[in-house]
């Protein structure tokens, strides 16, 4: 499997990159709607260079680990009024396989939008939706400076070298180190 590791600096460099795609739109967003977990450090970024103080979370379910997956989308239920009328812009980090971002785009259009547009910053070649403006486009599983732990943990488990990967990227491997020091800390007492 190929890896890329998109540093802090990058990924605010993408945000910045889409946040002017964003205002190429002409469209004034009420508010960010953004899936849990992944979308949470983009969203942030894009409510200040935006300047949207609203951000909702959808909780969506269907990662279940690397490369794995549930049988389908779950979302948590939002209150109807908060995007009735709204122009919502959904600001997600990645459309792999789409489906996540599918389920949370049709559910959001069962709650009435004005206008709905989709931000992610990469999307992948076999996804099965397009979002309105995204950054990168990549083949490679991302480790994202969010879910360095996580996926320390799980690619370890799986006998994966990740200080290897960051040095194939040359990435800089000293937010890694701290994540592998707690890690052992934490699992090795």
């Amino acid at each position: 499997m190929e890896y890329i590791t998109p540093s802090w600096n990058e990924i605010f460099e993408m945000c910045v990159d889409g946040a002017f795609k964003v205002i190429d739109l002409g469209i004034k967003f009420d508010l960010i709607a953004t899936l849990s977990r992944g979308g949470l450090v983009p969203a942030r970024i894009m409510s200040d260079l935006l300047e949207i103080n609203d951000v909702i979370v959808l909780d969506v379910k269907y990662y279940t680990g690397i490369g794995k997956r549930s049988d389908r989308p779950i979302i948590r239920e939002i209150s109807k009024v908060l995007i009735d009328s709204k122009s919502v812009l959904l600001v997600d980090d990645v459309v792999d396989s789409g489906e996540s971002l599918k389920a949370a785009v049709e559910y959001l259009k069962g709650l009435n939008p004005k206008c709905l547009k989709v931000f992610t910053l990469h999307v992948k070649p076999h996804r099965i939706i397009d979002p309105d403006i995204y950054v990168s486009e990549t083949s490679a599983w991302i480790i994202y400076p969010w879910e360095l732990f996580e996926c320390y943990k799980e690619l370890k488990a799986n006998g994966v070298d990740v200080k290897k990967i960051f040095e194939d990227n040359k990435a800089d491997t000293r937010l890694l180190d701290k994540v592998i020091q707690f890690y052992d800390k934490r699992y090795r007492g």
